[in-house]
């Protein structure tokens, strides 16, 4: 076990507060000084492979690292995030929205009014929408804007819809493929991830996530695998060979989503590894203690570790009532009332926030390398409050989110500078099609019921569509996005497709 730094443990100190305490604190920071007071608490046919544009599947080659490259870049995704959830958020935090629109068919647009930044990210230089769709899919602005039922995705179908390992593949790798697949090609070829440049380059490498540490996001830059649902032998690339410095998030084979002790149960890793970690055979210092992590965000630290917090499948979004008790695609889930509000069900206090690991990721990747670093950090439960169309576990995703990209700009501005590091924040699809009460076959905005009060909505799917999602950048080359946009959307303006963010990087850095 690691060597403990000193802990600050005076009344006001991060380790001595609960989460939703620091979450209400923060929000106060969140709107940059205005004392806005918080609220309460398959398979594809081979033919179809064979007719996906082969620009989709071939990276872009590019000679070595520029001059003005990026010493650090930190990629921060809200898996299943579009607009609407954004807004629900705003709206839920502050009685604020900047991405409502309204319309029908063939004539949406965004509704006129003030789009004052709500959260840090909004205040990024560089905003654009992004296309999601698989190496086999597409989209086409005309069209999804004309029919209301146009993006509504089908599970296990790349022509209609991404699912986070071809698009986890996408943001990583530069390069389109399709589900399940991740870190491979449409040919089941490996393709280089942005961690693996890094690595070439000197740098110290990580993934984070508050679900598990190898879901489908985090395994896209890390692991290359026909199925995202091998999860030991993902487990096994991921913590044996990819040589990360950081890996952090859930899976923790002896707690239950209640952060409660119990028998081993070894989905998320197999044993061997688990006993490999535990006797020090691999490079990892191991931490679980919700005080260790914190203790990470400063000082000296070990150059590797490898922190899975005290939940199975999540931090928080599975905690009792669980909604996993039972499958979305059977009806309202478990015991979880669907009108329940962010926080009414008391939180999980022995994990760390995704905050907490933001901080603690970004203070060892630094420490471990003089070259700089390249780190992914994942809201994954998000997505799944996305699926279950449960809206205040879904803001609650969201507030979680959006305090962690809050720490990650804390550090750049206290310990490095925006002239070295880049933050890029987005989705990497939306999912569950939120929208305005009595939406389809028009478009209705979500309804602003006031600070403390859930916004009024309809969830109008359980998975994933097609939908453009936002992007947000600030840092070096961050003007490139706009540059690579070759698209305009009728709602959204000009958007970037998700391999423009590994592309970005790699124009920068070499491939």
């Amino acid at each position: 076990m690691m060597k403990k730094p000193p802990l600050d443990r005076s009344r006001n100190s991060p380790a001595s507060r609960s989460p939703l305490a620091r979450l209400k604190q923060n929000v106060t920071r969140w709107t940059f000084g205005r004392r806005d007071r918080w609220l309460p608490a398959l398979a594809v046919p081979f033919a179809v492979i064979l007719a996906a544009p082969m620009a989709a599947a071939q990276p872009r080659q590019d000679a070595g690292a520029t001059a003005n490259s990026p010493k650090n870049v930190i990629v921060m995704i809200a898996d299943g995030m579009g607009y609407n959830h954004i807004d629900a958020a705003s709206m839920y935090a502050f009685g604020k929205s900047r991405y409502q629109i309204e319309g029908s068919p063939g004539d949406v647009r965004r509704i006129p009014g003030p789009r004052n930044p709500n959260w840090v990210y909004e205040r990024f230089p560089h905003q654009l929408a992004m296309s999601t769709h698989t190496a086999v899919g597409g989209y086409d602005s005309t069209a999804m804007w004309s029919d209301f039922d146009l993006r509504i995705g089908i599970e296990g179908d790349s022509t209609t819809v991404t699912g986070s390992a071809a698009s986890g593949t996408a943001l990583a790798t530069g390069v389109k493929t399709i589900d399940p697949r991740v870190g491979l090609d449409v040919n089941g070829e490996p393709v280089k991830n942005l961690a693996e440049r890094a690595k070439e380059l000197g740098k110290a490498t990580g993934v984070i996530s508050n679900v598990a540490f190898n879901h489908a996001t985090p395994a896209a830059f890390l692991a290359h695998n026909l199925d995202r649902n091998n999860r030991h032998a993902v487990a096994r690339e991921m913590i044996l060979d990819s040589g990360a410095n950081v890996i952090m998030g859930a899976g923790h084979p002896y707690y239950n989503d209640d952060g409660q002790y119990g028998s081993p149960r070894y989905l998320w890793l197999p044993s061997d590894v688990w006993t490999a970690v535990q006797d020090g055979a691999t490079p990892y210092t191991f931490v679980d203690e919700r005080d260790d992590f914190v203790a990470l965000a400063k000082g000296e630290t070990p150059k590797h570790v490898l922190g899975i917090a005290k939940g199975f499948n999540a931090t928080q979004f599975n905690r009792t009532p669980n909604p996993l008790d039972r499958s979305y695609r059977l009806g309202p889930p478990g015991l979880v009332d669907p009108n329940e509000k962010p926080f009414e069900t008391p939180l999980n206090d022995n994990v760390p926030t995704l905050a907490e690991m933001t901080a603690a990721g970004l203070n060892v990747l630094s420490n471990a390398s003089d070259e700089g670093f390249f780190v992914m950090i994942e809201g994954g439960a998000l997505d799944w409050a996305g699926h279950w169309n449960l809206t205040g576990r879904n803001i609650e995703e969201m507030l979680f989110f959006n305090e962690a990209v809050k720490a990650a700009v804390d550090w750049i501005e206290r310990e490095s500078s925006w002239d070295e590091t880049l933050l890029i924040v987005t989705g990497d699809h939306e999912t569950g099609y939120l929208v305005g009460p009595k939406s389809g076959p028009d478009w209705k905005p979500l309804i602003n019921n006031g600070p403390g009060e859930m916004p009024g909505h309809e969830w109008k799917h359980d998975y994933h569509t097609n939908s453009l999602v936002p992007l947000f950048a600030k840092g070096p080359a961050a003007e490139r996005f706009r540059h690579a946009a070759q698209g305009r959307d009728a709602v959204w303006g000009p958007y970037v497709d998700n391999t423009d963010v590994a592309n970005v990087v790699f124009d920068q850095w070499g491939r």
